[in-house]
Parts: C-alpha cells; structure tokens; sequence
C-alpha cells in the first residue's frame, strides 16, 4: 500500500514539476509578446505592464514552489521506515547474529535447507514467491502434521542439527528464549514510538510479554498465524524466521 502511494505522488510531483518549468520557462516569451503588442494583423490591444505581469508569474511560482514542499515532506513521510520496521530490523539482526555465533552461513544454510525439504516432498514448488513458501508450509502442516520422519538423515541433515544444538535451539525452550530474548528488549525500546504511531502487533507483542518456559500448543499458533497474516505478509522477514525456528526446525529437526 505504502509503495503505491508513494508512486501516487511520485506522479503528482512530476506533473507539477512540468508545469512549474513551464511557467518559469518558456512561458516568458509571451509576456514579451504581450508587451511588446505585435500581432499578425498589425493591431493590437494596450501594451500591459511588465510589472503586473511579473508579479503575477511571481506568485504563482511561489505557490507552485510551496506546492512542491509540502509535497516533498508527505513523500518523505511515506518512504521513511516506520518504527515497527527499525524494531523488526533489530530483532533479525539480533537472530541471524545467534544463528552465525558459529558458522557464518548457517541461517543462509538453513532457510536452503527448509526450501529444499519443501520442495523435494511437494509441499511447494522452487518457483514460488518466497513469503508464499511460508505460508502454504504453515497450511500444510496442520492437515498432514509435522515430523513424519520426510527429513532425509543424511550428512547435510547431521550437521544442521549439530549446528542447532551447538547454538542452543535444538530444543522448543531454546528456540522460545531466542525470540523471548530477541523481541522484548526491542519492544521495550520502541514502546512510546510504538504507541504513536498506534502499532499493535500481536505476535511481536506476545512474544515480548509470555513466559518462554510455558509450553506451546504449535496447531494454536499456526491457525493464529494463517488467521491474522496472508501470504504477503510472510515475506517479512520476522515471520520468515519465525515460521524457520518455531515451526519447522522445532517440528521436523528437534527431538
């Protein structure tokens, strides 16, 4: 929504953009003509004076000019980052440094290695956008359930889960206390700004206030995920993690 209102007033600003150069442009050639009362004819009606004229372009640029700012400022509005993305910003920052601790590829490995394991048990195809990768992932699960031993035990698969247990989240409680300890200093860093700019965001919330050590109900958490978000909102990449460790590692990887 934000990139098609930006294009909105991209478009805006352009056409203005024209008709002020217009104005400061060519356009002074007429009031030359004007002044100086040449017609094809030969008549023509009183000369009007320069002065009058100049001012009126004068004021028009200038509220052409004060046009173009106010403009500039929504436009800068609109690019601009909103606090939920400079807290999501952190929080994966926060994550890919715990899962690179190591091995400074392993959460590049690993989101190979969960596209690869959907992909070669049909779940969904190499072609397809990746927040749609996700989401038909986290609808997959809840008709055919996770861990049904479709994980090849090869030598890629032993070294990813070597690398979860040397990292500490080769366990549900590991992974909760990733997010726990990841999110809740964000969110309470961005409190006040998340308050005005009215964010609410359950999942970043909630994860922020629960205990890590309470047990999950993973059905419950992805039927709330399918509910609140739709496939295009699983190309942040905060959920992209999410849907990563929470779901897939915790029930096809972990014990």
């Amino acid at each position: 929504m934000r990139s098609s209102k930006k294009r909105e007033i991209e478009i805006i600003i352009c056409q203005l953009l024209t008709k002020c150069i217009c104005h400061k442009g060519f356009s002074g050639y007429s009031s030359l003509l004007a002044r100086s009362n040449f017609h094809v004819s030969g008549q023509g009606n009183a000369p009007q004076t320069l002065t009058a004229h100049t001012l009126d372009r004068y004021a028009q640029i200038k509220r052409m000019r004060t046009l173009l700012i106010l403009i500039a400022i929504i436009l800068a509005s609109c690019t601009s980052k909103t606090y939920l993305e400079k807290a999501e910003n952190e929080i994966n920052e926060n994550i890919d440094k715990r899962l690179t601790i190591n091995n400074s590829n392993f959460n590049k490995e690993l989101e190979v290695y969960f596209e690869n394991y959907l992909s070669s048990n049909h779940i969904v195809s190499k072609n397809e956008d990746k927040g749609l990768i996700y989401y038909n992932y986290l609808k997959f699960v809840p008709d055919h359930g996770g861990g049904l031993n479709k994980i090849i035990n090869d030598s890629l698969t032993a070294k990813i889960k070597k690398e979860l247990e040397f990292i500490g989240l080769d366990s549900e409680n590991g992974i909760q206390k990733l997010f726990y300890e990841t999110v809740k200093p964000v969110v309470e860093k961005y409190h006040d700004k998340f308050k005005a700019e009215e964010f609410n965001d359950e999942l970043i919330h909630g994860i922020a206030v629960n205990d890590p050590n309470v047990e999950l109900n993973m059905i419950v958490i992805i039927n709330g995920l399918l509910k609140k978000y739709d496939s295009s909102d699983f190309n942040r990449p905060f959920l992209q993690k999410f849907v990563l460790l929470l779901v897939f590692v915790q029930l096809e990887l972990n014990e």
